[in-house]
This record gives C-alpha cells, structure tokens and sequence, in this order.
C-alpha cells in the first residue's frame, strides 16, 4: 500500500528557479542595462524545458521511486553544480559578477537536467528490484498456500468419498461436503491466478467506466445474499485506470461485507466517488471490522482465501491505492488513478 505523492512538480518547478535566478542574476549584477549573449539564455531555456518535460513523464511514471528519486537528486545535482561552479568563478577576479551569475545559473540548470533524469532511472531501478523481490516472494508464498489448502481440501473429498462408498452416514451429507470443498479449490485456484497473472505484468491498466462493474457485483451479490442490504451511491460514470479485472476487486470486497459479518441482516454501502484526479471505491459495513495490524495478510483469511490480498495486489498493479478504517464496521477505500 503507497501513497502518491505530487513530487513531479520539480520538474516546473526547477524550471522556474532556473529561469527566475537567471533574471534576477542579469537584473541585479547588470543594472538592466546591459543584455545576455546568446549562449546562456538559450542553455537555460533548453534545460527549463527538459526539467518541465521531465516533471510531466515522471508523473505518468507508476512507479512512486521514480518520482521521488527524480526529486531529490534534480534538486542535489542543480544545487551541487551551482556550489562547484560558484566555487570555481570566485577564484577569477577578471570575470565580472553578471557573467559570474549567469554561470552560476546555467550550472544550476544543468545539474538539475542531469539530477532529475538520472534520479527517475535510478528511481525506476530500485522500485524494478522491489517489485521483483516482492514478485518472488508473492509467488512462493502462493505455491506454499496452495499447496496446504489444496491437498486439505482433497483429503476431505477423498474421505467423503470413501465414506460414502462404505455407506456411511448420509449420501446428501457427503455430497455436499465434496461440492463444498470442490467449490473452495476452484475459487482459490482462480485467484491464485487472478493474482500471478497481475504480478507478472499480463494485466495492463486501460480507462475504464467503475459504475457498470460495481452495479454488476452489486446485483450478483444481492442474488446470492438476499438477506443483506445493499445502499450504492454513483455518479453516472466514473473512469479510471484499470480493467475488467477490477470487478474481481469489487467482488472480493463485497463478499467480505457480508460473509465476515456475524449479523442476522447484514448492511453494505457502496459508494462510488470522482475526486478529479481518480476515482474512490468505498465499500463500507456494519460487521465486527478488520484487522488493521495485517489486513493485506492472506494467512489470516479465515476462510483460507486470499482476502484483501487480491484485492491490494490488483489495485495497487493499476497503480492505485487501498485503505482499510474501523469506523463502525468496516470501511475499505480503493483509490483508484484517472482513466
């Protein structure tokens, strides 16, 4: 679970730096009287533009290092290259201070071009090394549950079985205990592929309207609960980045609200808001809450499914986040990119 965070503005943001101390720089050491050569203002227009560029393609950039890694080293390296070549100019008593502070200022535009462009790739390398650590282990982790809950399971069908070919107990008994544990394999084997289909990158982010996908697991779940209330609240539309298979988020979701919840008369509100720059998902309940120490743990699932597992592991590909409250019950929000 991340939260984004606006570090792409930078790249605007150097810019204007670079160009305001550039300015200033020819104002105060020329009086205004006398104008630039050439060379300088043209080295920092091109770098303003290369630092506002690099803000825009670090932003798209869904990796948050990136942006972040981008951010920190255009600033160290525009500050570094102004130290040095401040450092270097005040050892040349012939220069005089306005051609000292436009090379100051080109310096300071440079370094933060190199900075910036040079951080995001650095950026993108460590978030590739977590993201594939984190791939690893995802993996393992799902061979091993797999296996254990699996094997339980057929170890209970071939009990029934065998019981009801020895004729004991009742035949309607048996058979619904295969069926049940029959369902129960096929539902975590599907999300077992749900999630390393996501994990090795098969599933690509496209806009996509969330309120027909909501409405549709809405009435399934109703179909299949109709003891419990459902109040949905949507815009008309509402797209996002993602894909079809964020209706696996919302069906996961709402089948939490109500199988984990000890009620006679479950209640489930569904909201559906555009916030401008994304889309929130709120699926909230009445039940007795969720775990808040280890939500996205899927060991802890007491159905041994994947639980919110699947559900952070499939928003977060789409590059979006979850949040998990108490407030009365309990109250996931799935905030989701812009389509």
């Amino acid at each position: 679970m991340h939260r984004r965070r606006p570090w792409w503005l930078a790249g605007p943001l150097l810019a204007a730096l670079s160009v305001g101390g550039y300015a200033l720089a020819t104002v105060a050491y020329g009086g205004g009287r006398t104008m630039p050569g050439p060379v300088e203002p043209a080295v920092v227009g091109v770098a303003a533009l290369a630092l506002v560029a690099g803000g825009v393609v670090t932003r798209r950039d869904i990796e948050p290092e990136a942006a972040r890694y981008a951010a920190l080293w255009g600033v160290a390296g525009g500050s570094l290259l102004a130290a040095t070549s401040a450092v270097l100019i005040s050892g040349d008593a012939v220069l005089d201070p306005q051609a000292a502070a436009q090379g100051v200022a080109v310096a300071a535009a440079l370094g933060a071009v190199g900075g910036l462009y040079l951080g995001r790739a650095r950026g993108r390398s460590v978030g590739a090394t977590r993201t594939v650590a984190a791939q690893r282990d995802a993996f393992l982790f799902m061979n091993r549950m797999l296996r254990h809950h699996v094997l339980n399971g057929l170890n209970v069908i071939d009990g029934a079985a065998g019981m009801l070919a020895d004729g004991t107990g009742t035949r309607a008994e048996h058979v619904d205990s295969i069926r049940s544990r029959s369902d129960a394999i096929a539902r975590l084997v599907a999300d077992a592929r749900v999630v390393s289909d996501t994990l090795a990158g098969e599933r690509v982010s496209v806009p996509t309207d969330v309120v027909p996908l909501v409405e549709q697991e809405v009435g399934a779940l109703e179909a299949r609960y109709p003891h419990a209330t459902v109040s949905l609240d949507t815009p008309a539309s509402a797209t996002a980045a993602g894909g079809e298979f964020l209706a696996v988020v919302f069906e996961h979701l709402l089948s939490n609200a109500v199988v984990h919840n000890d009620g006679d008369a479950p209640r489930v509100w569904v909201t559906v808001r555009d916030r401008g720059r994304g889309i929130d998902v709120v699926v909230r309940d009445d039940g007795p809450g969720i775990d808040a120490d280890a939500p996205f743990d899927p060991s802890r699932d007491p159905d041994g499914g994947f639980g919110l597992y699947l559900v952070n592991t499939l928003v977060t590909a789409a590059g979006g986040d979850v949040r998990v409250e108490n407030d009365g019950g309990a109250c996931v929000t799935v905030e989701l990119r812009a389509g």
